[in-house]
């Protein structure tokens, strides 16, 4: 009798330490969910993106590839601000740290000869003068639009993120004849963590102009363009993100809405030269006002220009 309590305690024993090791370690999992935001880009009805598919790379382990039963078709200007549109929700991947997210595209398989054929989607952008072009990827859209950027799925929970698409950095009219129908889409990405996020709104009293804000890391930044690459000054600071107001007729002022900011401190920062404000040049940008604002998760923080 006493070995027959010893081995059942020796058995109990071994089925602990093996539960202990699936809900701590190799071979757990997580619940991922995975959605995108965008903001707005000047003078466009509509940015129509067409996904099939999404890659992940984790730390230690083999790329996961998640393939949608139907090609997402998303006009990206549909979800600014707090709305995000969920390509899946609640996939079961591993446990553990992942390097980097892909995002692939449906090319256009119709495209007559090079080089709309190797990097041509069916995607497009819609412009107010009813003007429409194709996106093309710069890499092609078999390298996807990937964003080199950390995350966690945590073992038995479920981790949302959202991946925020800067149009204004992403769409870029190439100057060649050959892409005459087509803008570039630039993998201008952003990853935010659903659960750390909060928003920023607020009103815009200008007269006679269209107003954009600016947004920059930590207080009391130093407002510069969204000017990106090696010819750019380093002596003013560059947006995390911007936005367009949009022009409320029954109150008659202009009204602003940024969403999925991390938690943290923030310079917002207005200006009227957006329009003229080219992420392939450094343009001088003249800011009207700016303020220091804080960012609470799951917060909606206003900020008014003027501020009182």
């Amino acid at each position: 009798m006493k070995m027959f309590w010893q081995g059942l305690v020796t058995m109990l024993a071994a089925v602990v330490l093996a539960a202990c090791s699936s809900g701590s370690g190799g071979g757990s999992t997580g619940q991922l969910s995975l959605a995108v935001t965008d903001a707005p880009v000047d003078s466009a009805l509509e940015v129509v993106v067409k996904f099939t598919k999404v890659e992940l790379q984790p730390r230690d382990g083999d790329r996961i590839t998640i393939e949608f039963d139907e090609v997402q078709e998303i006009n990206l200007l549909d979800y600014q601000g707090e709305d995000a549109f969920w390509l899946f929700e609640a996939e079961e991947v591993p446990a553990g740290e992942y390097n980097w997210i892909r995002l692939y595209v449906e090319r256009n398989n119709a495209a007559d000869g090079p080089p709309a054929s190797v990097f041509g989607t069916t995607s497009y952008v819609l412009f107010a003068d009813n003007n429409l072009f194709f996106l093309a990827i710069p890499s092609g859209p078999q390298t996807g639009l990937k964003l080199v950027g950390g995350f966690t799925v945590v073992a038995g929970e479920t981790t949302k993120l959202v991946i925020d698409i800067d149009l204004r950095r992403a769409l870029v009219k190439p100057s060649s004849d050959i892409w005459a129908d087509y803008y570039f889409l630039r993998p201008a990405l952003r990853l935010v963590d659903h659960s750390e996020v909060g928003h920023l709104a607020g009103t815009v009293a200008v007269d006679n102009c269209e107003p954009a804000i600016y947004v920059y890391l930590g207080d009391n930044a130093l407002p510069g363009d969204i000017c990106e690459g090696n010819d750019c000054s380093e002596d003013v600071d560059r947006p995390l993100t911007t936005t367009l107001a949009n022009y409320n007729e029954l109150g008659q002022i202009w009204e602003y809405k940024i969403g999925f900011l991390p938690a943290g401190s923030y310079t917002a920062a207005v200006t009227c030269d957006a329009l003229a404000d080219d992420p392939d040049q450094d343009d001088e940008i003249e800011f009207i006002d700016q303020q220091n604002v804080e960012i609470f998760a799951g917060e909606t923080t206003v900020a008014d220009f003027p501020s009182e």
